[in-house]
């Protein structure tokens, strides 16, 4: 009678543990989609809306709108052809926008959002701890740490770049990291079987398509994950091996668009090499800056938890077994580095490229904060850190709608007066200047010359023949610039 009680007294804790965390999750979804929701569409939105192949050099006169896939296809090989690889991501871009359905996509990203914090949490050993208390955590740590994160994980265009790019490459990396946390587990098992092996092997070779930085992290963490587990004397599933091919092969298909050279030749012009020598010098102290002025307190962390993890074992301590806990959090950070100096070589390194740099950063600092969360005092101290967190959280977030809402209530006004324009039978305008830059928000960047992109592809997406902008025309919507 007394185990009866028990197990249905066991049961309803289950049930309430579980009922909780589905309510942590819906309101973590709401979250973002609401940001989402409230971000309009804006800047490459509407060149993208386009077939690249009817508007080249910002011609838009006889620029197609996308209507099918077929018009998607022809505008991404225009696309590899004339301005870089990123085919992947780029189709994804113009897909959302031939929908013509923005609330398609606010589901969308929302839900891929919600998948990278889930890929971060497994990959750093959380799910093996069950340690759920770091998904809120890991979530708002992706909010506040990336330099833009509307351009990177709201603008439509900037999302399926940055987030759904390093999501692709994060939930690639699962299957090795389960493999690594737990070689014996049934789900890793199934991965050596031929209908789980080719799809997954296909997966990888679009993830390495991504980005230069964060596809070129992929078939490396793999490598790396196989390489320790020869030095640690387990066998490589076959799986493995194939899946870093793909993986590989899809970066170098990125790499090797002829679109790559040709943006460089424009961007670099006739400085030649004395440009590429200033670009590598100037692209790599100032990656060096940023990554100690606003990252080296998550390095600090994940070296604490290290270190905190040792003098919790260090009785019995023996390296040559006990290398292995280090493996993610020494393979992720390493990814971490590699991501952000494989952009040395770019005439540009712009900020949106930090979101990938700062998710496989989290997964390095998770993994190492993974190891000490099964003693009692470190688990409670994580839930501790999870709530005190909501605050600052809320303070952000607060901060993240305000920008957000004063750019959407600016480009809601100048549709009106677009509009009303178009109804007076006039076919040109000319609008206030505002571009605020913030952490959370932005409005696209437009000159005053109507005859320039992007203000050309601006005119054909409303039909006018002209639009133009000024900076001495009153901004009714003026907010000031924080780059973060």
């Amino acid at each position: 009678m007394e185990r009866g009680i028990a197990s249905v007294k066991q049961t309803k804790k289950q049930w309430l543990l579980w009922l909780g965390r589905a309510l942590v999750v819906v309101a973590l979804f709401g979250a973002i989609y609401w940001l989402n929701n409230r971000t309009i569409l804006l800047w490459d939105d509407f060149d993208y809306s386009f077939d690249i192949t009817t508007c080249l050099n910002g011609d838009f006169t006889n620029g197609q709108r996308l209507s099918s896939v077929g018009d998607i296809l022809r505008s991404q090989a225009t696309h590899r052809q004339y301005f870089g690889g990123r085919n992947v991501v780029h189709f994804l871009a113009q897909f959302f926008l031939m929908l013509g359905n923005k609330q398609i996509f606010n589901v969308a990203n929302s839900l891929v959002y919600l998948i990278l914090v889930w890929a971060v949490w497994a990959n750093s050993g959380f799910q093996k701890k069950r340690a759920f208390a770091a998904i809120p955590l890991i979530f708002a740590l992706l909010f506040y740490l990336p330099r833009h994160f509307n351009q990177s994980a709201l603008w439509l265009t900037g999302s399926c770049n940055y987030l759904w790019g390093i999501t692709l490459v994060m939930v690639a990396m699962v299957p090795f990291t389960r493999q690594w946390f737990a070689p014996d587990s049934p789900g890793v098992a199934r991965m050596s079987r031929p209908w789980a092996a080719v799809p997954y092997g296909i997966f990888c070779f679009f993830a390495g398509w991504t980005n230069e930085n964060t596809g070129f992290a992929l078939p490396m963490m793999m490598l790396c994950f196989m390489l320790a587990n020869r030095f640690a004397q387990r066998k490589n599933p076959r799986w493995m091996p194939c899946a870093m091919a793909a993986a590989l092969a899809g970066y170098i298909v990125l790499f090797v668009a002829p679109g790559n050279w040709n943006r460089m030749d424009v961007m670099v012009g006739d400085h030649g090499s004395q440009f590429e020598a200033s670009a590598f010098l100037g692209n790599f102290f100032s990656m060096t800056t940023i990554l100690i002025k606003r990252y080296s307190p998550m390095l600090l962390l994940g070296l604490a938890a290290c270190l905190g993890y040792y003098w919790l074992n260090q009785k019995g301590w023996v390296w040559k077994e006990q290398w292995k806990v280090y493996v993610p959090a020494v393979i992720f950070g390493a990814s971490c580095l590699g991501s952000v100096y494989a952009m040395l070589v770019s005439p540009s390194f712009s900020p949106r490229v930090w979101f990938g740099i700062v998710a496989l950063l989290v997964t390095a600092v998770g993994a190492s904060v993974a190891l000490i969360v099964e003693d009692r005092r470190f688990h409670i101290l994580l839930v501790c850190a999870a709530v005190l967190l909501v605050p600052k959280f809320a303070v952000d977030y607060k901060n993240a709608l305000e920008d957000i809402n004063n750019n959407t209530a600016y480009w809601s006004w100048c549709e009106q007066e677009i509009e009303t324009a178009k109804s007076q039978g006039r076919r040109e305008i000319v609008l206030p200047m505002h571009h605020p830059v913030t952490v959370y928000s932005h409005a696209g960047y437009f000159t005053e010359d109507p005859h320039e992109w992007p203000n050309t592809m601006l005119a054909k997406w409303y039909d006018m023949d002209e639009i133009g902008f000024s900076s001495k025309l009153e901004d009714p919507f003026e907010a000031p610039w924080d780059f973060g």
